[in-house]
Parts: C-alpha cells; sequence; structure tokens
C-alpha cells in the first residue's frame, strides 16, 4: 500500500506530458490477461483515488478501505514481480523519520528498514550544505560547464561532511539491514561486476549524492557505497519497471554532439576532444559500427533530430536549460539560434532510443521547488524513450568529461558488439578511474555522474 501511495504522488508533472501507456502496449503484447487486469486495477485505484468519506455509513466505509487495500496489493503485486536485476530502494523521508522500502533484496521480495537517524529536516539542511559548498566552487550556475579555472578550488570539507552524514544515517543502517558484504579486494568477477542497486529517492533527498555516500576521512575498507554496489537512480519505480519490460532493440548506431561556443554561454572546447575520443573508440570497435559526429554550426536542432532517428544511442556534450514549470520546455543549447526542447525529443521519439549520454550542466539536478517531480533532462531522456542515461548532477570540469566519456564507451562497446545495458557498470569503472587519477576525496571529478534506467 504505501508504495502504492508514494508512486501515486510522485512525478505527477511527468505522467501528465508522458503517460505510461505505452508500456501497457507493450506488456499486451507479450502478456495480455497481465496488462488488461493491471489496466483495470490502475483505473479502480484512480477513480477511487478521493471518494467522499463524510456521510458514509461506518460499515460502508470500512467495507471500501478494504476494497481499496486488496487492489492496492494487487497493483503492489506487479512491481515485487518485476525482475529488476538488482534491489531497487525507495526512500520515503518525512517530517519524523525515514523509511526505505526495498524491492529485490534477499531479505524478500518488498521489505520496509526504518532509517530513524534520518528526517526531513536533515535532508533539507544536507541539501542546503551541499548547494552553499557548490556555490563557493562556482558549480551551481544553471547554464555552464566551464573549465576548472572559472570554478575555482573545491570544497573538499563541505561535500565530505554532506557524504558522511547520508552515509551514517542512511546508507550505512541499510546495508546493515540489508546484509549487503563489501565485495573482495581481490575477487576479478566480483570487483567487475558488482550487485546493481536503483535509488528513488523522494523529497529533499532527491537532491543528495547518494551512489557517493561514505567516509573520506578514512582509509578503512566498507566505509563507501561504491564498494559494495554499483549505483543507478530512477524517479519512480513505476517508470523503472516500464523501462524494464520494454523489448530492448537492436543497436542502430552513436550519434555525438559537440557545441564548444555557443552565444551567451561560457566556452567548453574540451568538448570537441570529449567527441572524437569517443567517436575514435566506436571506429576501433568494428567497421560495421555505425558513427556520426555533428559539431559547431551543424548541430542544430534539426539536424541533431534527423540524426537521432537513425542512431539509438545519443551523446550530447554541450550547455543545457531547465523549466521546472514546463519540463518538456528545458531544452539544449545547439547550433542555429535556438535550443532543442525535451517536447521536439518526445514528438520524434526513436522507437530504437536506447542510450543517451548527456555530459552537458547539471543534467539531472532538478528543481528544489519540486522535489516530487524528478524534473531534469535525464528524466526527459527516459519519458522520451531512452533506456539508459548517464547525466551529471551539477557541471563538471570540462577537462574531466573526456576521460569519464572515453571510459564508459570502451566498456559498452567491449568485444566489438554495442551493449547499453553495460551502462552502469561502465560509469562505475569510470569514476574509479577517475578517483584513481584524481583522489577520491576530489569530489568535483567524479561525484556529479550519475547513472538513470536499466
Amino acid at each position: 500500500m504505501a508504495l502504492e501511495w508514494i508512486e501515486q504522488c510522485r512525478s505527477i508533472v511527468w505522467r501528465r506530458v508522458l503517460n505510461l501507456r505505452v508500456s501497457m502496449d507493450e506488456l499486451a503484447g507479450a502478456k495480455p490477461d497481465l496488462a488488461h487486469r493491471l489496466k483495470e486495477v490502475s483505473d479502480l485505484l484512480q477513480r477511487d483515488a478521493y471518494f467522499d468519506l463524510f456521510g458514509m455509513e461506518e460499515g460502508s466505509l470500512e467495507m471500501k478501505k478494504q476494497q481499496r487495500y486488496r487492489w492496492a496489493e494487487e497493483w503492489e503485486a506487479y512491481f515485487t514481480s518485476c525482475e529488476f536485476g538488482g534491489m531497487v530502494v525507495l526512500l520515503n523521508v518525512h517530517t519524523t523519520g525515514c523509511d526505505a522500502i526495498v524491492l529485490g533484496s534477499n531479505k524478500g521480495k518488498l521489505v520496509v528498514c526504518p532509517l530513524e537517524q534520518m528526517n526531513e529536516n536533515l535532508a533539507t539542511t544536507l541539501q542546503t550544505r551541499l548547494r552553499e559548498t557548490l556555490q563557493q566552487s562556482g558549480r551551481h550556475s544553471r547554464d555552464a560547464r566551464a573549465s576548472e579555472a572559472w570554478y575555482g578550488h573545491n570544497r573538499q570539507d563541505g561535500m565530505s561532511k554532506v557524504l558522511s552524514v547520508l552515509w551514517t544515517t542512511v546508507v550505512k543502517p541499510l546495508f546493515d539491514f540489508l546484509d549487503i558484504k563489501i565485495r573482495k579486494l581481490h575477487d576479478s568477477s566480483s570487483e567487475s561486476n558488482p550487485p546493481r542497486l536503483w535509488w528513488c529517492p523522494t523529497g529533499p533527498l532527491s537532491f543528495l549524492p547518494l551512489h557517493a555516500a561514505g567516509l573520506y576521512d578514512t582509509t578503512a575498507r566498507g566505509t563507501k557505497v561504491y564498494e559494495f554496489v554499483a549505483s543507478s537512480y530512477t524517479p519512480t519505480v513505476g517508470i523503472l519497471a516500464d523501462i524494464i519490460n520494454q523489448r530492448s532493440e537492436e543497436f542502430s548506431g552513436l550519434l555525438t554532439v559537440c557545441q564548444p561556443h555557443t552565444p551567451g554561454q561560457n566556452p567548453i572546447p574540451k568538448t570537441e576532444d570529449e567527441v572524437c575520443s569517443v567517436v575514435q573508440v566506436a571506429v576501433e570497435c568494428g567497421s560495421e559500427m555505425n558513427v556520426s559526429l555533428l559539431g559547431n554550426d551543424d548541430a542544430t536542432p534539426e539536424a541533431v533530430l534527423n540524426g537521432m532517428a537513425e542512431h539509438s544511442w545519443i551523446h550530447l556534450a554541450c550547455h543545457a536549460r531547465q523549466d521546472p514549470t514546463q519540463p518538456l520546455e528545458s531544452a539544449f543549447m545547439l547550433a542555429g539560434g535556438r535550443p532543442l526542447k525535451l517536447t521536439e525529443i518526445a514528438e520524434r521519439a526513436n522507437r530504437n532510443a536506447d542510450f543517451a549520454f548527456l555530459s552537458a550542466c547539471q543534467t539531472a539536478t532538478g528543481d528544489v521547488s519540486l522535489s516530487e517531480e524528478s524534473v531534469h533532462l535525464a528524466a526527459g531522456m527516459l519519458m522520451a524513450g531512452h533506456r539508459r542515461v548517464i547525466a551529471t548532477m551539477w557541471a563538471v570540469n570540462d577537462s574531466d568529461a573526456p576521460i569519464i566519456a572515453e571510459t564508459v564507451y570502451k566498456h559498452m562497446l567491449s568485444g566489438g558488439k554495442a551493449d547499453s545495458g553495460k551502462s552502469c557498470l561502465a560509469l562505475h569503472h569510470a569514476t574509479a578511474l577517475m578517483r584513481q587519477e584524481r583522489g577520491e576525496t576530489n569530489f568535483m571529478s567524479w561525484v556529479p555522474f550519475i547513472h538513470f534506467g536499466a
């Protein structure tokens, strides 16, 4: 019941602008009876969501409650029956505490873990602390992904504090409850394939880097999230179930886009190096790899939309802007004097759309005033049909993005075959490499990069 209520309340904007009936069609093709019943239950729950409590006899009210409870259990059973390929953790934060609703753990299909040390006030305080740290580092300018010189020095202490509190109040109690073990240091198989975990935070927790939670003032093992799992995010559990139930399409090529000099924006010259290295990695994987590059004046919205229709993967290295009140008006800043809006991408949705790498500014940040809306470009690309998205929580160093991108594509294209199913683990390895080269407390070089979707 709790899962159903939370799902109903979250990401209302996205459900209104991009209804998830597509996934029901996909499900109907494979399991028509289940799809029909699931739609019936969904309609019943929505129709009955605001029944009038006043004037009802006690017996009728009790029957109504029991009926709704049974419907909710049936709806919830749909999510618990999904094979996610890992654990899904929905964090429900409120004024007096926090609970983690966990799907797919070894403790059961659905379990609830109380997190008594976390509450809405503390999460809001951490959110404020993070924002101040980013502002001090020059990382909170909404439309900029400038150079390291522009940003100034990292503010490691503020970030370290946020990550340590997330570890002690959320992650460690949760991992202890679920009995998640640290990966063996010299076990190559477990090192290359850590278990998957999807974070689905609510409220002010939506803006915090749970994937990087840990104690960074110690070298002791077992004190950081990345030592246990490979993290992904999802706007809602329903969206993740929808994506996983979709049929995988054949890879039809990679479109790379760069825009180093956008009028009115800070220059980001390393985007050219970034896409060139990505193209080089793809070309080295085989002559049959369909790879295209659009840059500078050629990277107009029309050209990018046409290219997306012919390619299942897209890499966007450019500036971006977000519109929290009208999320589909959020856009990527390209050539031609106008931006490429999410609404245009959604209208021209390619059924082969599979993977998007958004190497732009704050593509996964969202807006503080809409903490339950998952309003960001990464969620928008999921809604537009992409099953997996790599994005950034805030502006990144212009010199860091090429390293992350090259490593990610080397993993996804390893063995001469394009496989976006490796994207989460690919990013996991890429950020590990960045920690090795830059140092794990150089948080601004690796923490911003996150994975969404299957």
